[in-house]
């Protein structure tokens, strides 16, 4: 529940205990079953791994295809993440967080930390792509690993596939991932294929010849080469007939009175059509009837383990009937952990045992069951027991414990489901349970949808004069409304929200409100909203308080009646009230800081807080809202500078991302930027055409800062169509704009703008008037405002400083903006290229024999874009390696 304003909706309460979210078993490969030969197909899979980035193992159920997995497991000296996944992991959250815990467990805690902050971070739900790159980040901290995920097929949601196929396209070369599966992985195979990236195992290679068979017949008894030849015939070498036929000889031969006096049994011919026919009369009604009752009783869980399986079947000797089932080869796989054992039985067998289950227990035994299962099991693992039980009110009661305590998306996103799997009778019981619904379609910007579910409910709440708990359900609608630009609705949602509130969810409220303010260019609102919201959190201490206010810090809101120090202040106080864990939060706080420091004229390290920002950010795949924010206010600094191959970098990756939901709200700022760099190089035409491919068509807004951009970019346009007055005209109602909206950072500056107009026409008097407003502002809130336009209105600078006009002040801000831009583009002798300052910043870091990783953390840039510089480099000085680039370098005194 998270705007741009990062705030949350949901109110803090005290935590139940920390929820497990997933068994142990589920990142260990099963014990080897070293009764079956499985050393071809170790071979085969060895061989594929060294070769290609990616196996894949493609087979039918009951293949074999996680016993040859595990053998291969048990020989190698790989280091090996195992997952086993299953349906809940159909979320991209949730087998993210499969992802971090199963690697945690092998490669130890203090692995995945991009990708943990990614997850805990509740201002937006994370996309896949930003998934798949924290841990992409993560793994190029580590090293070699092999990850084995297995059950694949488990995962059918579209998002939840775009994460492992980001993840594949993103790997590190030492990094191997093995699918198991028993279909084709949804991962773009075809083009896997032609790239040669992958290795491939089916079920030919899987199936087990007459040697295996008779390995597996002989693991306890002598066997004739009759008995090897029906489970061949029956089986047709799949794994798990094999293993069926061969239970059905083995109860066979218990039952004979002698070796010699029984035949071969007569195993069904066509074993995979009849297979749950031939469970039923050949392997579970010959069991004694108390191992049937267990495996009855027990097949609701998917992991069996001694405690687990006594609560639910009653009993006290499971440790002792799961060593049989193992010993029988009953389906089972067994998994051995630092807490004991657990069992897991093969998903054909459980499937037949829950059929069995439902036709011969009494409904009300079978939701027995259930609740003694829900007691014994962890939070998130009993909920849903509660609810096949039908104790609808303890599941509801639960959900909303962890629902209210626990921001994490992997966790949320599995609760969503849970709220819509209870009746609706259920769900109007509790208003929470509610907005727990709406969660997922609020992150994800269905607004509409919110209103559609959320608005009947606060109306009945009020009727029913249940005051605060329509407040909280119009906490979360206010956020709809605002992405919906009903300012008055949300204005009356956040009123209402803000009189009856429980007090511990007034920040979060504040902080939506500091955006409802400012969308209503009320700055009065905006410094009483936000001032208020940052001393509850602190006040508070909590860090689900500080968490939400956090984020809501921004350059945007620098300029405060209190102005920015106290921003920069209200920054460090809330990251000092933080620990190394909120690292997405503490993040999410730099923009603020380095628009401080800006406006200081701290330049160098404004640009150090943004390039840290960003390189976080991209280590978690770009964090909404802050990232943008950094990159804007990054392009700020380099146009003061006169760095305008990295403004352009910026643009080239963001350009066509303005559509998107994020980038849509700092479209303006994006598009000031491309027009700006057009007008600095003197390249009108492309300035033109740019305005009427980004500009032409789009909605007019009553954003302030709208209106600054657009009147400059418009007036731009007129210049070079010699409509000079309709420029200056232009230039006036952005004045106007500006000064109401206080968007003095990152916009532009229509009062510069018009007075380099006047200056150009030979009117110096009226030019200096022009700039006049401008400067008093920057004297009385920083001269950094200035800097950003240091470049492009150098001229009305100089001469309103040779005019005595704030002389100190400008001369301070030329004096910076002439060092920062000493630095230009340097030309490759015999060429028609140049370097630009960031790319011999490179090949300098380069030629100290730096690694990308090296040269990231130096320049405070992620690893693509060092990777992206170098390309550059190579191309423009004709190498084909970095030795070779920087020998060219030094052959042509470029370093």
């Amino acid at each position: 529940m998270a705007d741009r304003n990062g705030a949350m909706s949901l109110g803090p309460v005290a935590p139940p205990a920390a929820p497990e979210p997933f068994p142990f078993t589920k990142f260990l490969p099963p014990v080897l079953d070293e009764r079956v030969a499985t050393d071809h197909l170790v071979t085969l899979l060895e061989r594929g791994i060294s070769a290609r980035p990616l196996t894949v193992v493609t087979a039918p159920a009951g293949s074999g295809k996680t016993t040859a997995l595990a053998a291969w497991a048990a020989t190698t000296t790989r280091d090996i993440v195992w997952v086993r996944l299953d349906p809940d992991d159909n979320e991209p959250s949730v087998l993210a967080a499969a992802l971090l815990e199963g690697a945690r467990r092998r490669l130890g805690g203090g692995f995945g930390t991009r990708l943990a902050q990614l997850l805990a971070y509740g201002a937006t739900a994370p996309t896949p792509r930003q998934l798949a790159a924290s841990l992409v980040n993560d793994l190029g901290d580590h090293g070699a690993v092999t990850w084995l995920l297995d059950d694949v097929h488990e995962v059918t949601d579209e998002a939840t596939l775009a994460l492992l196929g980001a993840l594949l396209e993103q790997l590190p070369p030492e990094v191997k991932v093995v699918l198991s599966s028993r279909s084709e992985p949804a991962v773009s195979m075809a083009r896997r294929r032609v790239r040669t990236e992958v290795a491939e195992l089916d079920l030919e290679d899987l199936l087990l010849d007459r040697d295996a068979v008779a390995h597996v017949l002989a693991r306890e008894r002598s066997v004739s080469e009759a008995e090897i030849d029906a489970v061949l015939a029956a089986s047709g070498g799949w794994a798990a007939a094999v293993r069926l036929a061969t239970a059905h000889v083995d109860v066979a031969a218990t039952q004979r009175p002698s070796p010699s006096a029984g035949a071969v049994p007569d195993v069904l011919p066509d074993v995979l059509p009849d297979l749950r026919r031939f469970l039923a009369e050949e392997v579970f009604d010959a069991l004694q009837v108390g191992l049937r009752d267990f495996l009855l009783q027990t097949s609701i869980l998917d992991e069996l383990s001694p405690h687990t399986c006594d609560a639910v079947a009653d009993r006290s000797d499971s440790h002792r009937v799961l060593a049989e089932l193992d010993r029988r080869n009953l389906f089972v796989t067994r998994h051995r952990g630092a807490t004991g054992d657990t069992w897991r039985i093969h998903d054909l067998f459980t499937a037949f045992l829950r059929e069995q289950l439902a036709v011969s227990y009494a409904p009300q035994d079978v939701a027995r069951l259930h609740r003694r299962a829900a007691g014994v099991l962890p939070p998130l693992q009993a909920l849903p027991h509660l609810l096949a039980a039908g104790d609808h009110a303890a599941a509801a009661d639960l959900i909303i414990d962890l629902g209210f305590s626990d921001l994490d998306t992997s966790t949320m996103v599995r609760l969503v489901p849970a709220v819509r799997a209870l009746p609706a009778e259920v769900r109007a019981r509790d208003h929470r349970l509610e907005i727990l619904r709406m969660w997922l379609a609020d992150v994800a910007g269905q607004a509409h949808e919110v209103l559609r579910e959320l608005e009947p409910l606060r109306d009945r709440l009020l009727v029913a004069g249940r005051q605060q708990a329509a407040a909280e359900v119009a906490a979360m609608l206010a956020e709809a409304y605002l992405q919906l630009g009903d300012l008055d609705r949300a204005g009356e949602a956040i009123a209402h929200a803000l009189e009856h509130v429980d007090p511990a969810w007034r920040p979060a409220i504040l902080a939506v409100a500091t955006w409802w303010n400012y969308y209503r260019n009320d700055w009065d609102g905006v410094s009483n909203c936000v001032e208020e919201a940052v001393e509850l959190a602190l006040r508070s201490g909590e860090p689900m308080q500080l968490k939400a206010v956090g984020p809501t810090l921004s350059p945007t809101l620098l300029f405060v009646d209190r102005g920015p120090a106290w921003v920069a202040d209200a920054a460090d106080r809330l990251g000092a009230g933080l620990s190394e864990d909120d690292q997405a939060t503490l993040t999410a706080l730099r923009p603020a800081r380095a628009g401080a420091a800006l406006l200081r004229l701290e330049v160098a390290r404004a640009a150090d807080e943004l390039r840290r920002c960003l390189t976080e950010s991209m280590g978690y795949g770009r964090m909404a809202w802050k990232h943008q924010e950094a990159e804007c206010l990054l392009m700020a600094v380099c146009l003061g500078s006169g760095d305008l191959a990295t403004v352009q970098h910026i643009l080239d990756d963001t350009l066509p991302r303005l559509d998107d939901p994020v980038y849509r709200q700092f479209r303006h700022v994006y598009v000031h930027a491309a027009l700006r760099t057009h007008w600095l190089r003197g390249e009108h035409r492309q300035l033109v055409a740019t305005h009427d491919r980004l500009m032409t068509g789009q909605p007019r807004s009553g954003l302030a800062e709208v209106t600054v951009v657009r009147t400059i970019a418009e007036s731009m346009v007129a210049r070079i169509e010699g409509r000079t007055d309709d420029a200056l005209e232009l230039l006036r109602e952005g004045e106007q704009a500006q000064s109401i909206g206080r968007c003095w950072l990152w916009s532009g500056m229509p009062g510069l703008e018009r007075a380099g107009l006047l200056l150009e026409q030979g009117r110096a008097v009226a030019a200096i008037e022009a700039a006049m407003p401008t400067l008093d502002v920057a004297a009385r809130i920083g001269p950094g405002i200035l800097f950003p336009d240091a470049q492009a209105h150098r001229a009305v600078l100089e001469r309103c400083a040779q005019v005595g006009m704030h002389t100190d002040l400008l001369r301070g801000v030329l004096a910076i903006g002439q060092s920062s831009a000493a630095r230009t583009a340097t030309a490759i002798p015999g060429t028609d290229e140049v370097l630009s300052p960031r790319e011999l910043e490179v090949l300098e870091q380069v030629a100290t024999g730096a690694s990308n990783r090296d040269i990231a953390a130096a320049l405070f840039i992620s690893e693509p874009t060092v990777k992206s510089h170098l390309t550059r480099i190579l191309r423009k000085l004709q190498a084909s390696s970095r030795t070779q680039a920087v020998a060219r370098a030094r052959e042509l005194r470029l370093l």
